[in-house]
């Protein structure tokens, strides 16, 4: 994949025949030294180069070409033209599949035999043989060893000859140099033992200890393969589970948009986060009553036993589920709200006796007084109409409901247009004030913004203060 810009470009390189730190760095160095290349990053979990460049000086080929020279190859993911076909991107997917899974089956394959075989020469190696046994025992496990080995570990060979060919060493040339020295010897007693005596070198054999370490090597190899799949299909599967579309207000109006979605404000709100209220449309499940009462039971159940940390933890996580549901229960209440008034004008809407009981049942659902059933409608409209950031702060658990309903009450008297500019003022900053420090804030944005707001409502609190004296009760 190339992709240009005014000065430079960028590619993105497959790497072939890496397999450890020291592979990393000699493909960044091979890469570095082309004149026009400005840097070169490899990754070798992902067995990918993605490298800037000078397109005036240096090229696909000529990047291609030192990797190459370097013992490894390099194939781009996309040259630079017109993009590949839907169709052509499947195939080449499936190709990809194809090989890989042949690869694994292949690995799989060799390292089971030659485990095997190397534990089964280990054992015989334990055996009382007498010395007319041994004289065609070892000739043929000479053969079996030399066959296993050499078929097993005929890329470890492969692979460290060509790097030696280049200059470089790498894990392959420890692997190949330690089994090809232990056959070497396990040959020359088995082949020529008189020599081998009349030198003194000790009859010992090492074929089943070179077969063992080849074997290990390609499990583990195997193993990473193995891994590397599994975590790319749940990564697919993790991205296919994220919705196509998502519900937008805007101006009080749902707009259902394709993601990613684009914002025509700070000021948007973006519903499909939650998939729960009746304005949202997405395509992942979403939580029931039902779900959210089994939650509940399940809450009974903590570990009381736990370790201290464990127990530190559990209330910690326990914090930021409280002030989730806080989020959860605002979106909850807009959505009520919304479909209780749909179709009437803002005027209708306080005139009307439904207002009031809309606020009721909000407040008893939250167990709390009807008359403050008001207030929880207004800190939902709030929240997600006019604070978007303390909002998402509270969805996180970074804030608690009640540190955002400070910030609500400090910016009461603010007209919407300020009181968005005092939640954007405050975005990034939350999670690192206490509740005392986030009023004073937010108070003293709101006081920058709109003083006369501010010293009007400091005066009608003091108007509406009232003190009463009553008697002492007596005893």
């Amino acid at each position: 994949m190339t992709t240009a810009t005014s000065s430079s470009s960028i590619c993105t390189l497959d790497i072939g025949g890496m397999t450890c730190a020291s592979c990393v760095r000699h493909v960044e160095k091979a890469l570095s030294r082309i004149d026009g290349v400005r840097s070169a990053e490899v990754n070798l979990a992902t067995e990918a180069a993605t490298v800037s460049f000078d397109p005036q000086t240096a090229g696909l080929s000529e990047l291609t070409a030192a990797v190459a020279a370097a013992g490894y190859t390099a194939t781009p993911r996309h040259a630079a033209g017109p993009q590949p076909a839907p169709r052509d991107d499947q195939d080449a997917a499936t190709t990809a599949e194809v090989a890989h899974d042949a690869q694994l089956r292949d690995l799989k394959r060799k390292w089971q035999v030659t485990l095997a075989a190397g534990l089964g020469l280990m054992a015989l190696m334990y055996l009382p043989l007498n010395l007319d046994t041994m004289d065609w025992l070892m000739p043929a496990i000479f053969v079996v060893a030399t066959v296993l080995q050499f078929w097993a570990g005929r890329g470890l060979y492969a692979a460290a000859w060509a790097a030696a060919r280049h200059g470089t060493t790498n894990m392959n040339t420890l692997v190949a140099l330690g089994t090809a020295v232990a056959w070497g010897y396990s040959a020359f007693i088995t082949l020529w033992p008189g020599i081998a005596e009349r030198a003194g070198l000790p009859l010992h054999l090492y074929f089943e200890t070179s077969l063992v370490v080849i074997a290990l090597i390609l499990m583990g190899r195997w193993m990473e393969l193995r891994a590397k799949k599994r975590t790319a299909a749940a990564i697919a599967e993790l991205v296919g589970l994220a919705p196509k579309t998502a519900r937008v207000i805007r101006d009080g109006r749902g707009i259902s948009q394709p993601l990613p979605c684009i914002f025509a404000s700070q000021c948007d709100i973006i519903e499909h986060m939650l998939g729960i209220a009746k304005a949202i449309e997405v395509s992942t499940p979403v939580l029931t009553s039902a779900d959210l009462a089994q939650f509940v039971d399940r809450l009974r159940t903590v570990d009381l036993n736990a370790s201290d940390p464990e127990l530190i933890d559990q209330i910690t996580e326990l914090e930021r589920i409280k002030s989730a549901c806080a989020a959860a229960q605002a979106a909850l209440t807009l959505a009520f709200v919304t479909s209780q008034t749909e179709g009437l004008t803002a005027t209708q809407q306080r005139e009307t006796r439904a207002h009031r009981s809309i606020s009721a049942q909000v407040a008893h659902a939250r167990h709390d007084s009807p008359a403050r059933g008001g207030r929880h409608v207004g800190a939902a409209k709030a929240l997600l109409r006019e604070m978007p950031h303390t909002y998402r702060s509270l969805q996180t658990g970074e804030i608690s409901e009640y540190r955002a309903t400070l910030i609500i009450r400090e910016t009461a008297c603010l007209d919407v247009e300020h009181r968005r500019m005092v939640d954007q003022e405050l975005a990034g900053t939350l999670g690192a004030m206490g509740d005392r420090q986030t009023a004073n804030t937010a108070a003293k944005i709101a006081y920058r913004l709109d003083p006369a707001s501010c010293v009007e409502r400091n005066r009608k609190a003091h108007d509406d203060r009232r003190v009463t004296i009553r008697p002492a009760p007596t005893p």
